[in-house]
């Protein structure tokens, strides 16, 4: 069986499961992109906007009886449309649109405030009374931050971010060795001028990659830097035992590069102390908000922890919290199947979309590098599981 192929250019995520461009939707697909389009978010920003200013100004201003009532109507106009939103949704795409998953939970609760609003909208035109009022407001304050909140997280997914690397006796080979054209080239090859130096090199273009990528296109409005701050990144290295070089860190490139240049090679090679790490970080640090990513690099062939890896994945993907894993064989001996076989198993507990798990083999530290690199950037299209989430619903 065939698991990957030797990469000579930038990977791409699989793209096996996107719909064909030029295939024909159906009006009821169509229909159902278009509720979900992407601005329809930010109009309900500005609807809910245009509603908590209504009855703001109704509480806090004394008005004509017209005015009044204009606004009322206003805000009870507003309502009706996110009730009539409601029922679409619910129509298009059943039930489970607001039951099933993170995405699910996130639009039932928005369907109990939109319907209370309006609730308490009608009843309101009866009986005015500061206590309902106030009530109303705080309603439509949970509905602006429950919106706002579903357009970060759209626009600024945030992950949990897990390297594991061999560093075996045999990751000191020096048949391939780090970049000369590399800003860390002096620091490595004074103490790892080896397969590891190259691994440690790719690791420090990774992190300095990720960050570059988030910080490139933000509007840098408080809540939205803390979104892309929320980054978090852990370091295994492991040989016939594991050790956590840093755990769910903020990135700092330069700070955690100096840390591994503490470690060096020895021991054999255990994929399965390595996966029980990974599994302490992940339960430890366990965030429903946040995706895990784990890139999982050898050299070598080991016996794959079918039985643990298995459990992992599964139990985080009832969590609504796959694993994605990047397995990468790295050297010149292509003979091992071990992390093909590793990423079979991710792959059943993980979302069909353009994202997904993926075993690549690598040969150079340029190549290697280029992977790293490929992926940090390429982390901005788990944006798109929000799509395949609503495509899923549809299909079932």
């Amino acid at each position: 069986m065939s698991y990957g192929a030797i990469i000579t250019e930038f990977p791409s995520y699989d793209d096996s499961n996107k719909p064909a461009q030029n295939s024909k939707k159906s009006p009821y697909t169509a229909f159902a992109e278009f509720l979900e389009a992407k601005r329809f978010m930010y109009w309900g920003l500005f609807l809910t906007t245009i509603n908590i200013v209504a009855l703001t100004v109704i509480i806090m201003i004394k008005l004509d009886d017209f005015f009044i009532e204009l606004l009322f109507k206003i805000s009870l106009v507003i309502n009706i449309i996110f009730a009539i939103d409601v029922l679409l949704r619910a129509i298009v795409f059943g039930p489970k649109y607001f039951c099933r998953g993170k995405y699910g939970l996130l639009h039932g609760f928005d369907a109990i405030l939109v319907l209370s609003t309006l609730g308490v909208s009608l009843f309101l035109k009866i009986k005015e009374t500061e206590l309902i009022e106030i009530g109303l407001l705080s309603l439509r304050f949970w509905r602006l931050l429950t919106v706002h909140v579903k357009v970060i997280e759209y626009k600024y997914p945030a992950f949990h971010i897990i390297l594991v690397m061999d560093r075996s006796g045999s990751m000191n080979g020096n048949d391939i060795t780090p970049s000369e054209k590399s800003r860390n080239y002096a620091k490595l090859q004074k103490s790892h001028d080896n397969r590891l130096g190259a691994v440690y090199d790719a690791v420090y273009s990774f992190m300095d990659t990720r960050l570059q990528t988030r910080y490139k296109s933000s509007s840098r409005t408080p809540l939205i830097t803390d979104r892309i701050d929320r980054d978090t990144i852990s370091l295994v290295l492991f040989d016939d035992e594991a050790v956590v070089i840093f755990e769910n860190e903020r990135i700092n490139a330069d700070l955690l590069f100096n840390k591994m240049l503490q470690y060096e090679n020895r021991g054999g090679t255990d994929f399965g102390v390595a996966i029980e790490k990974v599994d302490q970080l992940i339960n430890k640090y366990f965030d429903a908000t946040k995706t895990n990513i784990i890139i999982f690099l050898s050299d070598g062939e080991a016996d794959v922890p079918e039985y643990d890896l298995d459990s992992i994945c599964k139990r985080n993907a009832k969590k609504n919290s796959p694993i994605y894993l990047h397995t990468v064989l790295f050297g010149l001996d292509f003979g091992s199947d071990s992390l093909g076989r590793m990423v079979d198993i991710a792959k059943k507990y993980t979302p069909p979309g353009p994202v997904t798990c993926s075993f690549t083999k690598v040969m150079d530290e340029v190549v290697l590098t280029n992977l790293f690199t490929s992926i940090a950037s390429n982390l901005r299209d788990h944006k798109k599981e929000y799509r395949w989430w609503i495509s899923q619903v549809l299909n079932n």
